[in-house]
């Protein structure tokens, strides 16, 4: 007995050291490998080939897996200069909602001397947030272009979902426990329907824009992701091309990491226009990533233009947007509602997108004033807030008026039923020409691009004698003015 006991005595115990995951910045890798190590070590920008640039600002920084008791050591060596935990965050959890038609909820009444766009997907009568938000008066004047960029920072996308990948452009996975960007948990894919469904495609639903959508898998398949890839990402969409960031994402931080903040600003400065959600708390003050300086913060509201209970609202809330029983899209060419400020930062995204279709030399701070000044004030339980209003954002008026515009009009006649319309503009930019009569029908549009000097004709055969009206839009200008028709004139 008691030699079985002096052997249990001198077996020295296992210490297994428990390994966390920390963002840290090493001045020299060389030194701290051979002080730590096979210590787990990458890089933070993990993509191929980043720019000399991103190496400069970032380069120094790395994912390191170590136990805990192990960081001080390295600290006090010199070894590293900065330590951030490399939060593990967890994204709203995706709920079926019932098939429920909201119509009852909203019906928008004709605007006076202007129609809308009504798409031929059959799944749109589902969609009260484009008309809440009139986005069907905006997509008489563009439907967006693909030549704008959204990057959606999410769980990935069901590339061969029938109503996305039309518009898919290359994207990128940085999730380590995934091989592509396909899209298992559903987020991602919901989130880019709001933003870039294929419209009057006969099939599902109408995005917001007709843009490009760059899936960016940060989030793992089970709905988790890390701050390090949340980095890597908006740091590779910056250099990639994209022209926006969709991030419905909550991070676990309750302070800025100046990290985070200085990829978004490095974004920012590239020309990027970055978005995020509130958060789903229902209390004052917006979650990380959205409280970001740069990043606008979008709460969530109801058809009844309320907020979504859930929302969170109060500071650093810069907008609202319809996010309540949202229709879009999910794998395996499905569609389902869903709810949560996860499905209001996509339409402001889309939104962006919409505005650079129209003005491709807006800068990204114009874009956020744009939507800001633009939006509708709205009465909710914590006071007044704005929400989004696609038709006022893209400048089109509700009814014939003169205003000061870029764009410059003359020689408007009618000569042997065709109208004519001389122009001047400032380059290539959206048009719609519309022609009513005295009593505010719409008689005849066309659409296109403008020319610096153009002329626009409409065939009207069997016009009448009388009063008309016409509107010109390019981009965000209006000119507006009358024909005096008279036979033999």
């Amino acid at each position: 007995m008691m030699s079985w006991m002096k052997w249990i005595l001198l077996v020295a115990p296992v210490v297994i050291h428990a390994q966390t995951s920390y963002i840290v910045r090493v001045p020299d890798i060389q030194n701290f490998l051979e002080f730590a190590g096979s210590e787990q070590v990458e890089p933070l920008v993990s993509y191929p080939e980043p720019s000399n640039e991103v190496r400069e600002r970032f380069g120094q920084y790395y994912v390191l897996e170590a136990a805990p008791e192990l960081i001080d050591s390295y600290v006090n060596a010199g070894c590293l200069i900065e330590v951030f935990a490399d939060h593990r965050n967890r994204i709203e959890p995706l709920e079926d909602a019932a098939l429920t038609s909201f119509q009852s909820f909203y019906n928008p009444a004709d605007t006076v001397l202007y129609t809308y766009h009504i798409p031929n997907d059959p799944f749109f009568c589902n969609q009260w947030d484009k008309k809440i938000t009139e986005t069907q008066w905006a997509w008489e004047l563009t439907t967006g272009s693909k030549d704008i960029v959204v990057a959606i920072l999410d769980t990935g996308i069901d590339t061969l979902h029938e109503d996305l990948r039309v518009n898919l452009v290359a994207g990128y996975n940085f999730v380590a426990t995934s091989e592509s960007i396909q899209d298992v948990y559903g987020h991602g894919t919901h989130v880019s329907g709001i933003v870039a469904a294929e419209i009057d495609n006969e099939t599902g639903i109408a995005g917001m824009s007709q843009s490009g959508i760059m899936a960016l898998k940060v989030v793992d398949d089970e709905g988790y992701y890390l701050d390090s890839d949340l980095i890597d990402g908006i740091i590779y969409a910056a250099e990639y091309g994209a022209d926006i960031i969709s991030m419905s994402l909550v991070g676990d931080e309750h302070e800025p990491i100046p990290l985070i903040q200085d990829a978004v600003t490095y974004a920012w400065d590239k020309g990027l226009f970055l978005v995020a959600i509130a958060g789903n708390g229902g209390r004052n003050g917006s979650v990380y990533p959205g409280a970001y300086e740069r990043v606008m913060s979008v709460g969530s509201t109801k058809p009844n233009d309320t907020r979504a209970s859930d929302s969170n609202y109060g500071d650093g809330v810069d907008i609202y947007a319809p996010g309540y029983y949202i229709y879009s899209t999910m794998p395996n060419d499905k569609y389902r509602y869903r709810s949560g400020t996860s499905m209001a930062g996509p339409q402001v995204a889309g939104l962006a997108a919409l505005i650079w279709s129209c003005s491709p030399d807006y800068t990204n701070l114009d874009v956020w004033s744009r939507i800001v000044e633009s939006a509708d004030t709205i009465q909710i339980d914590m006071g007044e807030a704005l929400r989004m209003n696609s038709r006022k954002t893209l400048g089109i008026i509700s009814e014939v008026e003169e205003r000061v515009c870029e764009i410059q009009t003359f020689s408007a006649r009618i000569n042997k039923g065709v109208i004519t319309l001389r122009y001047r503009a400032p380059g290539k930019i959206p048009f719609i020409f519309t022609v009513f009569d005295a009593t505010g029908r719409k008689l005849a549009s066309k659409k296109g691009m403008t020319e610096e000097e153009g002329v626009i004709n409409l065939n009207q055969p069997n016009l009448s004698e009388g009063v008309y009206f016409f509107r010109f839009q390019a981009g965000f200008s209006v000119s507006t003015g009358k024909y005096v028709f008279i036979h033999g004139r």
